[in-house]
């Protein structure tokens, strides 16, 4: 095992919402003697947290442990931080790291686990945090944390497994000493860019999966699409410069992911799933944010789709699905893949 740079002895998690709260139970429940800080700027996340130790609208029954607390000031949750979670999503990656990067007073772990493109830009997570973090005076150790993990069964404790990627492989290994537990397996790689386009590419892949769903259609027909479209995912991550390794079979990051989003109680399936039963673009995003949930993959399609063209890569299952969010297309001309 090579050596941390940064020995990991406070943290804090940006994000309370399922997931972020989800991060926040496991992490606290296997280091009971590490401070653990979560902020949100819903403050009525926070104040429940605070009164009950439960979450006010995710998870219910699920108490955190003592030593992780909820704060309502962001200056006062990164304060002598080594560890920052991000769990936030993709759209606001660039805005959170600005707005904490005043108040870090340490060298840094990052561990992003948002699974997107940047819109507008159609950056990599990673990339948008290194442009930002250029102007932080201490060192910084950039990490993605991906895998099959729905929130809820994170915190019930279910056999989970997942992969973390940082480039300096003793962080790595030390984000995963922190996080696993006999029951949440971590595996360690370099590749940062793959990581992170298997959690992207998947969830593109999941709304695709949830149109069939939402269609009628039963298991054959969506593992066919599901198959179809890991192959074209693989393409378009080799040509962006994933490791061919981490697409390959056993990996969490992505085939983990994929099976788990596309054929589990996603938000991204949940979202197709609508689509395919008539409900309009712009009513399933809706219904999503009453629900307090978000498609990830909604907000990638277009940058996606964009790098496909520039490329020149032939992806008939990303344009198929760019059709219908961004074009008009009916949900049932997804069958037009089979033919």
């Amino acid at each position: 095992m090579s050596a941390s740079p940064i020995v990991i002895d406070n943290a804090c998690i940006l994000g309370a919402g399922a997931f972020g709260f989800a991060l926040a139970k496991l992490l606290g429940d296997n280091n009971p003697k590490l401070p653990i800080r979560i902020y949100d700027p819903i403050k009525a996340y926070i104040e429940g947290i605070q009164k009950t130790k439960q979450h006010p609208v995710f998870h219910k029954g699920v108490s955190l442990s003592d030593n992780v607390q909820g704060i309502l000031e962001l200056k006062a949750a990164i304060e002598n931080a080594n560890l920052i979670v991000l769990a936030v999503p993709g759209a606001y990656i660039r805005s959170s790291v600005k707005e904490f990067i005043p108040f870090v007073n340490r060298d840094i772990v990052i561990v992003n686990v948002a699974k997107a493109l940047e819109p507008e830009t159609n950056k990599f997570l990673s990339v948008v945090c290194e442009e930002e973090l250029t102007k932080l005076k201490h060192k910084h150790y950039f990490a993605a944390l991906a895998g099959g993990m729905i929130a809820d069964e994170v915190t019930k404790l279910y056999p989970i497994a997942a992969d973390v990627a940082c480039e300096n492989i003793g962080v790595a290994e030390q984000v995963k000493k922190l996080f696993e537990t006999p029951k949440f397996k971590l595996n360690t790689l370099t590749d940062v860019l793959g990581v992170e386009l298997a959690g992207a590419l998947k969830n593109v892949v999941a709304i695709g999966a949830g149109i069939i769903d939402g269609l009628g259609y039963d298991t054959s027909s969506k593992a066919a699409f599901v198959s179809g479209a890991a192959k074209e995912m693989q393409l378009i991550a080799s040509h962006l410069g994933a490791h061919a390794e981490t697409f390959g079979l056993g990996t969490h990051a992505w085939l983990n992911d994929l099976l788990t989003t596309c054929f589990g109680q996603s938000r991204n399936r949940y979202f197709g799933e609508l689509l395919g039963k008539g409900t309009s673009v712009k009513d399933a995003l809706d219904k999503l944010e009453q629900e307090k949930k978000r498609s990830e993959g909604y907000v990638s399609v277009p940058g996606f789709y964009k790098l496909t063209q520039e490329k020149g890569i032939k992806a008939p299952i990303f344009a198929s699905l760019y059709g219908i969010l961004f074009e008009d297309k009916p949900a049932k001309s997804i069958e037009d893949l089979f033919k």
